[in-house]
């Protein structure tokens, strides 16, 4: 790419991230949405190029089903070099564009927190009554996330499989590697599952191809989306002694407004449904938990969510 050919790409960057939309090196644009303090790509990362302007291998990327027509809907599958590059931080780019990464095992959590999953069998792996929340209106999902999922397979034992039939990803930290299938089948359960992959090599595998989306690069745990007029306050955060105190403002209490309080697995422990106090204190086991705020609004529930972490005591 020659210099006033970088130089544009430059503004027209800025001007895309005023609009919500992210460009890539190539060229390709991706609408973003907001989903609590989440900001997701809208479709799969699509380039032949990481953000740096270096070429991925042929080798190690693939169109969807086998028909590159299928790009501009699908984007492409990445073996586990081109998906990831090679690195082994904590938040990994990888193939997506600057200033977001690989969803970790943890972001993911999260979204299906705050998406309100059922997660009652997550010990066996499964989220559920969710995936139509986050899956395209063209693929039979209500999209009420904005997330836009579509089926585009996967290719591992020399063959592609599942396209137009599930969607799967890899989710990656520095000590962990999870895949996630979601299901395009009119599941009553509409079954999101989480997997551990049978061991680190075929996780680290390069024979098996996947899409990617990203998340937006961000370490912010605060309390999303509340009105101008509503606040809560969680302190400390982390805390070292296991004890932590919620502060709710006067619009919050009262009504059929209610706190709860989950595990990482997002096992509810604690339900605060009479929120007749602004200060409530609470002391757990070191971990790290979610705090869920489900404000009523007569028919309509909105959710927010925090987490927090509570280390040695």
């Amino acid at each position: 790419m020659n210099k006033s050919i970088f130089l544009f790409s430059l503004l027209l960057l800025c001007e895309i991230n005023a609009h919500s939309q992210i460009m890539d090196f190539e060229g390709n644009i991706y609408d973003t949405v907001k989903i609590g303090f989440q900001t997701w790509l809208t479709s799969n990362i699509k380039s032949k190029y990481y953000s740096d302007g270096t070429p991925v291998l042929a080798s190690n990327h693939k169109c969807v089903n086998g028909d590159c027509n299928n790009t501009d809907t699908f984007g492409l599958l990445y073996n586990y070099t081109g998906l990831t590059r090679n690195e082994t931080k904590r938040r990994i780019q990888g193939i997506c564009p600057t200033g977001y990464n690989i969803p970790s095992p943890d972001d993911w959590h999260q979204l299906m927190i705050t998406l309100n999953a059922d997660t009652t069998w997550l010990w066996k792996g499964a989220y559920n009554y969710v995936s139509g929340k986050v899956i395209s209106k063209h693929y039979g999902g209500n999209n009420s996330s904005g997330l836009t999922l579509v089926p585009s397979g996967v290719f591992g034992l020399s063959n592609y499989f599942n396209f137009r039939r599930s969607e799967h990803y890899k989710l990656f930290d520095s000590t962990k590697i999870r895949g996630i299938t979601v299901f395009f089948d009119g599941s009553t359960n509409e079954t999101i599952r989480i997997d551990t992959f049978i061991s680190e090599t075929i996780a680290r595998s390069n024979d098996q191809y996947l899409p990617c989306r990203c998340i937006k690069n961000s370490i912010t745990t605060s309390i999303t989306e509340l009105g101008s007029n509503e606040s809560i306050k969680i302190f400390p955060n982390p805390s070292l002694n296991g004890e932590f105190t919620i502060e709710i403002g006067d619009e919050l209490l009262g009504g059929s407004n209610e706190i709860q309080i989950l595990s990482e697995l997002g096992i509810v422990l604690i339900n605060e449904t009479s929120l007749n106090n602004k200060i409530i204190t609470f002391k757990l086991p070191r971990g790290v938990y979610i705090i869920k705020v489900i404000k009523s609004n007569n028919s309509r529930k909105s959710i927010y969510s925090k987490k927090v972490v509570l280390l040695n005591y």
